[in-house]
């Protein structure tokens, strides 16, 4: 088997285990102008969450959330773009990908042609960035696609940081559709 298909082969698996697929999104909250209830929250709290842990995204994720709408959505993108994933959901990639390791490795002991070519610390590391740089990409893409009163100061503001160059393009990406019509 080519390096590329082991390789393909070990991403699979580690999509495979993957977190649960997030709830169905429920109907968006309608506020009229009220602070959200609690339950309002919550089912706010699993559109934004299912979108911004869509893998193909195919789902209508990106229209729930649009439909929930840039009062109750733009808060909690604007924070994961520009300050990245919550603590919470940090610790439980990284408790996740903790303990994917050992399997990583265990399996390619029993299959020679897999190898595992980073220590337990080095994949934590990269994964646990790739998590956070597509959180922020998808932050940039639903702000983009609410276009509330603060995303595109909350763009520009992102395009100061450092961060990685495919959140950067996604961020320029985003600012841009303010620019057209």
């Amino acid at each position: 088997m080519s390096r590329l298909c082991a390789a393909l082969l070990v991403l699979l698996l580690v999509a495979c285990g993957g977190e649960p697929p997030p709830e169905e999104p429920a109907a968006p909250p309608d506020t009229h102008g009220r602070a959200p209830t609690p339950e309002q929250q919550v089912a706010a709290r699993r559109v934004i969450s299912a979108w911004l842990q869509c893998e193909e995204c195919v789902d209508g994720e990106l229209d729930a959330l649009v439909q929930l709408g840039a009062p109750l959505a733009e808060p909690t993108l604007a924070a994961t773009l520009l300050r990245g994933p919550s603590p919470a959901a940090r610790a439980m990639r990284e408790h996740e990908l903790r303990e994917r390791h050992p399997e990583l490795v265990e399996f390619a002991r029993s299959h020679s042609h897999v190898s595992v070519s980073m220590d337990r610390e080095q994949y934590i590391a990269a994964y646990l960035a790739n998590f956070e740089a597509l959180q922020r990409i998808r932050s940039a893409q639903g702000l983009a696609a609410l276009r509330g009163a603060e995303a595109e100061r909350v763009l520009r503001e992102a395009q100061r940081l450092d961060l990685r160059q495919d959140v950067r393009e996604a961020v320029a990406e985003a600012l841009a559709q303010f620019a057209s019509p």
